[in-house]
Parts: C-alpha cells; structure tokens; sequence
C-alpha cells in the first residue's frame, strides 16, 4: 500500500493561520483592558475576513486533498496490477525455463535413443531418463509383452534403496494399462475406486501409494507399458502424466526397434525351427572357449547327438511329424545343456552337438548317458500312434582328447558314427 505522505507542519495553512489568529488577538485582548469600542472594530472586522478567508482555503484544501487522494488510490492500484503482472510474468518465465529444461532432456534423450540398437541399452536408457525427469520416486518399471503369451514381463527394473520390485508379472493396474491402452493416474491407491488394492498382497504393493503408468504403443498396438511408484501420496501429478506419456512416445519406437533388431540377430544365428544355435556360431565360440580353457587350463567337453532312424520318422509320419520330433529333441537338449555358457546347436538335419564348459569328459559321459535314457523314456504320439526316441552320442573332452578345433571335431563325428555303427541308442568315447 502506499503511504500519502505528511505536510510538514510549516509548510501547512492552518497551521500558519493558527499563528496570525494569535498575533492579531493579543492587540485585541489589548484593547479591551483599555477599553475603546472603535478600537475593538478595528480588530474584530480583520478577524471575520481572516476567518472567511480561512474557510474559503479550508474548502479549497479539502477538495485538493480528496483528489490527491482519489489519484494516490488510483496509482497504487496501477502499481498493484503491475507487481501481480509482474508476479505472473515471473511465474510463467519459471514454467518456460522448467519446460525447456524438460524439452533439453528430451532432446537429450532421443539422441541417446538413436544412438544404440541393443534392446538391453536401450531399456537402460529409457528407464535412466524416466527417473531423472521425475522429482521423486521409489521404483521404475519397463514391462514387455510376451507375443506367444500376451502377458507382462518385468524386462528391467531400477529402485531406491529398500524398495525391492518382486511383481515379475505386472498387478490390476498394470493390466489396466494394458486392457484399456490409455495411461493412468493413481494419486492414493487405497481411494481410488476403480481398484480394489485388498486383491494385492503386502509384499506385492510394497508401499506403493501413488503411480503413474503409460503404454508403450506402436501402430495402435501395445508392446509394453512404462511404471513409475512412489510410497508418498499424490506424489504425481497431470504434467508428470503428460510427460510419461510423451517419454513412453518415444521409447516404444525405439524399443520396437531393438526387439527387430534382436530378432534378425537370432534369424542370422538361430535355426528357425529348434531356436537352437546355427554350426556357423557354434564353431566361433567353440573356438573360442578352446583358447580360453587352454589359458585357464580348464576343461571343455564336446557331446554331438544324432536322432536314430529318422529317416523312417519322415517316411511313416511325414515332415511334421518330422520337425516335432526335432523340436522334441530340442527342447530336452535345451534343459540339458542349455546352462549360461554352454552352447546348443543344430549341426544340420537331425544332428545336433553341444560344447559344455567347465567341464571334464567323464561328467559329459555322465551327461550323455542321462540324455540318452531321458529322452528314450519319452513318449511322443504321432498321427494318434505312440512312438519312442532313440538317440546315439559321441563325447571328447578337452584337454583330455586334444586341444584343436579341427581335431575334436573330428574325433566327436567318429565317435557318434561308431555308436551308429555299433547298435545305436548308446554313448561312445574314446576310453583312456
């Protein structure tokens, strides 16, 4: 507000008014001890102009006052309508300048998102960014779809300390997500009536008391979803919804992408059939773990695998039933040998070979054998006719058999054509 400010006491009419009445009174007082009625005249007569004239100024100063006044009032509320627009102002440029900062990062981020072509890097990226654009969180989330199942899959995860993700599958809200394909605004999960949080278990919410979730779409179609939890209470709010939203746009491209990408990786190095690997990648690595084990003088142990008559499986059956005894093979060697390191291929037709690291010839004759009865004891029905596998097996071992590729090669091909030879549905090495 603004102060009107005083008239200093000198400066004021009255003031020096009060001072003449007193100058002129002391004559007058004066002349009534005297006595002298033309004398009284004289001073009365200057007293009644003096007051007319001080009345007249009185009025006049009134007016003058009441339209200072009326202009001070009108001023302040100029100068308040121009420190509130002020105040706008600055509270527009503080959102533009938090808005380019957000648009910075965004840049910042869908260069990142063109700079690689690894869905592992680029789910890392995604999730990076997504934590830093928000100001508090406890757990962000990245579920994929399984295509065969159509269920969420937990592909990435990233928490504060002691916040601990054990939901691999997704809950009510992230199907939610998923169903109705549009992003979601929880501010307190325990009021929002569209969820009834009793069908989740304690250990599944683990504190969760708000979330914003969105969708990653592509062609109208949802590849997965992006989640972000925190245990406090409307903690999010539309603009962070909004800028998930915007943050999920981009990623799910870029994470369509990466899922392609992997997929004509594993077109060039899997087969098509088995998922199995191809013999051209089998023999990189084999070569390559042949080096490693003769640094660490370790162990490394080739099993090659043949399917007994199949021939005879494609004549009776036909090639379908053909390809689901390959698969059936396949999936037994998979559980088998299909351990972090271990390498399974199809080497071509019906043959398939496995190199297992770390480990000595005698525990892949042990294997072998295991294999062989294992999937001897399996039934498979073709065209409605129960049918059993046999399979024959040659095992070398490194360095026990030789430390070259082409020579262990060799040797596990001849052992397997002996077993073939020798009766079939048996394990052939070479005896030390």
């Amino acid at each position: 507000m603004i102060k009107i400010p005083k008239r200093p006491l000198f400066r004021n009419p009255i003031f020096a008014a009060f001072f003449l009445i007193i100058f002129l009174l002391l004559p007058f007082v004066y002349s009534l001890e005297t006595g002298g009625w033309r004398l009284r005249f004289i001073f009365v007569y200057p007293y009644l102009i003096l007051i007319s004239i001080l009345i007249f100024f009185k009025i006049k100063f009134n007016k003058k006052d009441k339209k200072l006044n009326l202009n001070c009032e009108a001023i302040e509320t100029e100068i308040n309508s121009i420190q509130e627009d002020i105040r706008n102002k600055k509270a527009l440029a503080d959102a533009l300048s938090a808005k380019l900062k957000r648009y910075a990062q965004l840049k910042d981020f869908t260069d990142k998102l063109t700079s690689v072509v690894f869905l592992e890097d680029t789910a890392n990226i995604v999730l990076a960014h997504s934590i830093a654009l928000m100001s508090d969180f406890d757990s962000c989330i990245l579920y994929l779809i399984d295509p065969k199942t159509y269920e969420l899959n937990c592909f990435l995860s990233k928490s504060k300390v002691g916040a601990i993700v054990k939901s691999k599958k997704g809950d009510i809200f992230d199907y939610w997500v998923l169903k109705k394909m549009q992003p979601l605004l929880v501010e307190d999960v325990n009021k929002d009536f569209r969820f009834d949080v009793t069908r989740i278990g304690e250990e599944e919410l683990r504190g969760i008391n708000s979330l914003i979730i969105a969708p990653l779409l592509t062609y109208n179609k949802i590849i997965g979803i992006l989640r972000i939890d925190s245990s406090r209470v409307c903690n999010f709010s539309q603009e962070d919804l909004r800028l998930l939203v915007t943050l999920s746009d981009l990623s799910a491209a870029a994470i369509e992408n990466a899922i392609l990408y992997k997929h004509s990786l594993d077109l060039a190095i899997r087969d098509g059939l088995t998922g199995l690997y191809l013999k051209k990648y089998f023999l990189e690595r084999l070569e390559e773990e042949l080096q490693r084990t003769s640094i660490k003088k370790g162990h490394l142990s080739l099993v090659m695998v043949d399917i007994d008559k199949f021939k005879d499986f494609n004549d009776k059956f036909g090639h379908i039933a053909g390809d689901l005894v390959l698969q059936t093979v396949s999936k037994e060697l998979v559980a088998v040998g299909g351990r972090e390191g271990n390498i399974v291929c199809r080497f071509g037709g019906e043959e398939f070979i496995i190199f297992f690291v770390d480990t000595d010839k005698d525990k892949a004759i042990r294997i072998a054998e295991d294999l062989r009865k294992s999937i001897k004891s399996k039934e498979i029905v073709l065209r409605r006719k129960s049918s059993r596998i046999t399979i024959s097996l040659g095992v070398v071992g490194c360095p026990e058999d030789g430390f070259e590729l082409e020579d262990l090669m060799r040797k596990v091909d001849s052992l397997l054509y002996q077993a073939k030879r020798t009766g079939r549905d048996k394990v052939c090495f070479l005896e030390k």
